[in-house]
C-alpha cells in the first residue's frame, strides 16, 4: 500500500501542474520561460521544467522553441477551464 508521503507528492505535483498551466495564461508569450515561471511561482526551475515536460507529453504544451514553451490549443482550453473552475470554487 502507498503511504501518505506518496499521496502528498502526487497532490503537490498536480497543484504545480495547475499553477504552471495558469502561469502560461498570465505571462506574455515571450516571457514564458522556465526561469520566469520559476520566479513567478516561487518554485525551483527543475520542478517547473519537469512539469512542462509532463504537459508536453499530454499534448498541452509545444516546445518548438526549447526556451519558450507554448500552450497548444488543447492546453489553452485546459488552462482556461482550470482558471474558470478555480474561480468558481474560490467563490464558495
Amino acid at each position: 500500500s502507498r503511504g501518505l508521503g506518496d499521496v502528498y507528492k502526487r497532490q503537490t505535483a498536480e497543484i504545480l501542474r495547475l499553477r504552471v498551466l495558469l502561469a502560461f495564461l498570465q505571462l506574455e508569450r515571450e516571457s514564458c520561460t522556465v526561469m520566469n515561471m520559476s520566479r513567478m511561482l516561487g518554485e525551483e526551475h527543475y520542478a517547473i521544467s519537469r512539469t512542462i515536460n509532463g504537459l508536453e507529453k499530454e499534448g498541452l504544451v509545444s516546445r518548438t522553441s526549447p526556451r519558450q514553451p507554448v500552450l497548444t490549443e488543447k492546453g489553452i482550453e485546459e488552462a482556461a477551464l482550470t482558471r474558470f473552475f478555480m474561480g468558481v470554487y474560490a467563490l464558495k
